[in-house]
């Protein structure tokens, strides 16, 4: 759940910082384009489209040379890449916001790095984990199973991603809590979801151990014989 709430971050304080410390203009062929803050957000989609493929062919590659990837493997690498990005915003913010306090604006090249990352990430935490959740439950509750996976993504926005967006530094006064520079915001986040999948981690060797334990009678039987 707590990766959904920094994912979707990309929708409200990226943009946010995009707008107050980000180069805006691009340099395309001795044409200078003037981006706004929420164009940056199109890289998603377009990275998903080029990384499916690419991350297919390497899951292939590794199982033709008898490497085999658990699921939770690929979960925990995509954790620790959306950690990676608001690493890369809080380090980016650092080199933006001066000693002074004045604020040198900083390449976009730093949030395109972030959309990499966090799409890679998509890939291995939100396509993966449908997957698990559909075939690692009982037969019976399959789609219950996939549906609480689903849920996640609401109940992260709703429960954590505002409440937590809200504690952003943004130039505008306001009387609730908020970090006092994006630095100390986004390497919050990163501290959090590190600490996050040190969890997962932990969650992860418990559920393989547990799906290693031999069944005496497969869902299968048990089928045939119920309906005899």
């Amino acid at each position: 759940m707590f990766f959904w709430a920094i994912f979707d971050q990309n929708t409200s304080t990226w943009i946010f910082f995009a707008k107050d410390y980000l180069d805006l203009e691009v340099n395309l062929g001795g044409k200078t384009v003037h981006l706004s803050p929420d164009q940056i957000q199109s890289a998603n989609p377009f990275l998903i489209v080029v990384f499916v493929p690419i991350m297919n062919w390497i899951y292939g590659a590794l199982d033709r040379k008898g490497i085999k990837i658990k699921p939770t493997d690929k979960m925990i690498l995509g954790f620790l890449l959306t950690a990676g990005t608001m690493g890369i915003h809080a380090l980016a913010s650092h080199l933006a916001i001066q000693p002074d306090g004045s604020v040198q604006r900083v390449s976009i090249l730093w949030q395109l790095f972030a959309f990499v990352a966090i799409t890679v990430a998509e890939i291995l935490i939100s396509v993966t984990g449908l997957e698990l959740a559909f075939t690692a439950a009982p037969k019976s509750m399959k789609g219950f199973v996939t549906s609480l996976w689903l849920a996640t993504v609401g109940c992260a926005n709703l429960f954590i991603n505002v409440p937590v967006t809200h504690m952003y530094p943004t130039k505008e006064p306001s009387e609730s809590f908020h970090f006092a520079t994006p630095t100390s915001y986004f390497t919050t986040l990163t501290v959090a979801m590190l600490v996050v999948t040190a969890v997962f981690v932990v969650v992860a060797m418990i559920f393989n151990r547990s799906q290693l334990k031999p069944t005496t009678v497969s869902e299968d039987a048990r089928d045939v014989a119920e309906r005899e």
